[in-house]
This record gives C-alpha cells, structure tokens and sequence, in this order.
C-alpha cells in the first residue's frame, strides 16, 4: 500500500502546505517534485500522477504555492520570482523527508510551473531531469513582476517570450528533459511550444497528445482521460530511463 503524508513548511514568510507520496512507509526512492501552474492551479490536480508513480516505485512531493490553495500567503503578493523561492524550499523539505533518494530527483512543472521549474535547474544541481507539461515560458523582465496587470502588460508584448531564460538554461543543462503538449493547446503560443519541444528532441522526448489541450491534468472527456493516461504512462518510462 503507497505511504501518503501531508507536510506544512515555511517559505517567504508563509506556511506552505504539501503532500508527499511513496511507495510504502519505509521507501526511499527516485521521486520527483511537482510544481503547478498560475490562476486558480494548486497541487491537488497532481494527487493521481502521484498515486500513479507511486505505485511504480517512485516517490514524489506536490505543493501549493504561497497564497494558493491550502498554503498561506496572499496571491497579490506572488510572483514568479517568489514561486521560484518557494520551489527551492519544497524541494529541501522533500528531500528532508527521507523518502527520496537526493541523488535521484526529476522536477516536474505544467504550464507556468514549467517556467518555474526550467529556473529551478539553474538554482539546484541536484536535478537529474525535467518534465515539463503544458510549459509556459516567460521574459526575463517578467519574472520580478507581481502576477497582476503589470505581469500581464510584459507577457502581451509581441513574442514577449522569445528571450526565455528558460529556454537558455535548458540547452545548458546535463540531464535528460521530457516535454509534452496536447494537439489542441489553445493557450501556448505555437513558437513556445516549438521552442521546448526541440530541445527535448536534443536530450531526451518530446510529445504530442491526441485530444486534449492545455488542460492536460484536467480531463473532462473519455478521450482527455486516455490522453492523460498516456501521459502518467509516458512520464513513468521516462523516469525509469533517467533516474
């Protein structure tokens, strides 16, 4: 039976809430750190991935960010400068578990979570892959900026998005990376998507799912679910090859 525990830890100020999944009660095991996406996106969306892997030998650790979902912190007040910080304190408090082993940790981020988890390479090199879903990819002039109308006047300036330091950190980093988008994604735009599904061609996948669009953790339909069955089982051999 997978082992599941709820952990509370600080982070800018705030107790951010998170659930951790294993194997069993006594494992430690390659894991991954899942990281979501903007609006109204908490961790809670990642619960079935989690109970996925777990049951394929894999630990993992999913949270929300501060002022999101069960953890404190006012959403006024985040940015993706502070969801980076909040990262790197989730990932010590997953790794402080016990349940992971730190020398065998992938990162996992779905739409602005991808931006997020692409900077997190560039903070800890401990991360021996990425997995990114639906990825966003955003200016460097935005990542300082609160998510409110002036993040939103940088990220509609025209290819706003062509200078991501997400995308240069990518082609520097050492491990393997996974990239998946739906065949009908109507919220990336088209040159983000061909931008992040390139290099991961380069070191390691990238795929394309049939039926579903952004909302690739949120299936409505019997067609969304195999699409995101696909992806539980696409991510799993991807983690058994790279961690």
């Amino acid at each position: 039976m997978i082992f599941t525990k709820h952990i509370t830890f600080p982070s800018n100020g705030n107790t951010l809430f998170g659930s951790l999944y294993a194997p069993s009660e006594t494992s430690i095991s390659p894991g991954v750190l899942f990281i979501h996406g903007a609006g109204t996106a908490t961790s809670d969306r990642y619960i079935p991935w989690q109970e996925y892997l777990a049951h394929r030998g894999f630990s993992s650790f999913s949270f929300d960010v501060g002022g999101v979902g069960k953890s404190g912190g006012k959403f006024v007040d985040s940015s993706l400068k502070n969801r980076l910080l909040d990262t790197q304190h989730a990932l010590q408090t997953f790794i402080d578990s016990g349940y992971v082993l730190p020398e065998r940790i992938a990162v996992a981020g779905n739409s602005m979570g991808g931006h997020v988890a692409a900077m997190l390479l560039e903070k800890e090199s401990v991360i021996k892959a990425i997995l990114l879903c639906a990825a966003a990819a955003y200016s460097k002039d935005a990542e300082d900026k609160k998510l409110d109308a002036t993040f939103t006047k940088v990220l509609r300036r025209e290819n706003s998005w062509y200078d991501s330091r997400a995308f240069s950190i990518l082609e520097k980093y050492a491990g393997k990376v996974f990239v998946v988008y739906g065949d009908q994604e109507e919220v990336i735009p088209e040159g983000i998507q061909k931008r992040y599904v390139a290099i991961a061609k380069e070191k390691g996948e990238g795929h394309i799912l049939a039926g579903i669009g952004h909302a690739l953790l949120v299936p409505k339909t019997a067609t969304q679910e195999h699409a995101r069955e696909s992806l539980f089982g696409l991510s799993a051999a991807f983690l058994i090859k790279s961690l």
